[in-house]
């Protein structure tokens, strides 16, 4: 009997050991150079998940009903068997997953009828297909209802913010007849923006109306020959200026560096006022909104837009008096991913002007004042001159 009971357990065990490898993943990867590459093979241990889901009606407002679920990915829809059952017409059978993966949380719509839309900016952002996305997550499901999801591995923290203290109070804020978005496909870009301005439109529109408009097609001119020579990714004109994405950072700043130029030689030569400009550069994230139109959205498109108009007493202090007008200002993150490029250190100077407070962001920026050197690097002039 001491025998039989031994390879029982024995078989228990081993049972075990197989449904627990049975999850891990098996995962190749290489190391050395193309074509010399050495191909380890590895398995990924499964991680234990812990969901907080917390349901609500934005419309009648009660509070929310809280759902623990220890299950990865959690299928949700009106049906019985989803992990999270939404008894609500607007709610597809089968609506959405939440996935927990390599530490990232992804919500995928299941071509939902009303769709999955995602809190982003003031309005709800519609999902379509997979979208990846950082706690803490305001979704709503099918125009009906909100969810917030949290979530946690065993014996972690949530990866809400709550460990960095992040204050949730915002989602209680949330106007329920915020806009939906129906046209939306975010799409990420790590690249360099350029924001420009031109100084003192309103004014010159209440002097001369038809000198303004001049003043902005030559400028529009100008500003859209040199994105075109350093293949800007793209360009939107705010109606006094433009945002301009770069994937080189390079180009970005060479671009800024001929707009100036050609603006100089032309406020010389004319008896027309001069065009003015303030130009800003950042690195960052961008996120494509729109499919039709292209736009672009994010924090660090926020960003570029606020030191664009920076003043002076946004400066805890400074180390050098701002230029009001006809400047270039960058970023101390733009600054470091161009600092290596042979064009910056022949070409440029950069003063570490002070850390700006930013209306809208919440931390200081240290911001810098780009100096093209006179006579230093070739100088591109559009066809028709400037």
């Amino acid at each position: 009997m001491l025998l039989v009971a031994s390879v029982f357990k024995l078989a228990v065990l081993w049972r075990n050991m197989i449904l627990y490898f049975s999850k891990a993943v098996f995962r190749p990867t290489s190391i050395g150079a193309p074509g010399r590459a050495i191909f380890l093979f590895f398995w990924t241990l499964p991680v234990d998940i812990i969901w907080t889901l917390k349901v609500s009606d934005p419309i009648i407002g009660k509070d929310a009903d809280e759902h623990v679920i220890k299950t990865n990915p959690i299928r949700v829809g009106r049906s019985k068997e989803m992990d999270l059952q939404l008894t609500r017409k607007k709610v597809s059978n089968r609506h959405l997953i939440l996935t927990y993966e390599d530490g990232r949380v992804y919500v995928e719509d299941l071509d939902s009828t009303n769709g999955t839309f995602i809190y982003k900016k003031g309005m709800w952002l519609r999902i379509h297909g997979k979208l990846r996305a950082r706690p803490p997550i305001l979704i709503n499901v099918g125009k009906s209802l909100n969810v917030v999801v949290k979530v946690a591995e065993e014996g972690k923290g949530a990866r809400d913010g709550s460990e960095l203290g992040m204050d949730l109070a915002w989602i209680n804020k949330i106007d329920p007849h915020s806009s939906f978005v129906e046209n939306i496909q975010e799409v990420e870009t790590f690249e360099s923006i350029l924001v420009l301005d031109l100084c003192h439109s309103s004014e010159m529109a209440q002097d001369d109306e038809k000198m303004a408009f001049h003043m902005k097609k030559k400028l529009k001119d100008i500003c859209e020959w040199a994105f075109s020579q350093y293949n800007a990714r793209f360009i939107k004109s705010t109606g006094d200026g433009y945002l301009t994405t770069f994937i080189n950072p390079a180009a970005a700043l060479m671009a800024a560096k001929d707009i100036l130029a050609v603006l100089k030689q032309r406020n010389e030569r004319t008896s027309n006022p001069p065009i003015q400009v303030r130009l800003a550069l950042h690195i960052g994230s961008t996120y494509t909104i729109d499919d039709i139109n292209q736009d672009i959205h994010g924090n660090d498109v926020n960003i570029t837009f606020r030191m664009e108009g920076v003043t002076e007493d946004a400066f805890d202090s400074l180390n050098l008096e701002l230029p009001a007008t006809d400047r270039i200002l960058c970023s101390k993150e733009y600054f470091t991913a161009i600092s290596e490029e042979e064009v910056v250190s022949s070409q440029f100077t950069f003063i570490l002007l002070g850390g700006a407070s930013l209306k809208g962001i919440k931390d200081p920026k240290s911001i810098y004042l780009v100096t093209p050197q006179e006579g230093k690097g070739e100088q591109n002039f559009p066809p028709d001159g400037p």
